[in-house]
């Protein structure tokens, strides 16, 4: 019988699937930038399936609209900035790989009509 491994978790993961705009940080072509959606999210982080080749610690930007289930405040979109922290093989998500980012950095995306 193998040991448990200890849980890593600061804060509880959600199963909500999310539209999520994501890519590269290092990159500015439009074709490295891939609509998403999340598979499991929580404070700290979210893991979601994607086509484009990332590595582990790759900085990466997302956009998304973080629900209050999370928060324990009103919907609103946020733009994050974070890093690879895990890579999952290819093809385990419908020909996609599954990727976990850790966020260090985001920002409300400010509301229309917002001066």
């Amino acid at each position: 019988m193998s040991a448990k491994e200890p849980e890593r978790r600061f804060t509880p993961r959600m199963d909500l699937h999310l539209p999520i705009h994501f890519r590269p940080v290092s990159s500015s072509d439009a074709h490295d930038e891939e609509k998403s959606q999340s598979l499991n999210i929580s404070r700290r982080g979210v893991y979601l399936s994607t086509s484009l080749p990332v590595t582990m610690g790759q900085a990466v930007e997302l956009q998304f609209t973080m629900p209050e289930e999370i928060t324990g405040k009103p919907e609103r979109a946020w733009r994050c900035v974070g890093r690879v922290v895990r890579v999952d093989k290819r093809g385990r998500l419908w020909g996609r790989r599954g990727i976990g980012i850790q966020f260090d950095y985001y920002e409300l995306v400010p509301l229309c009509g917002a001066a």
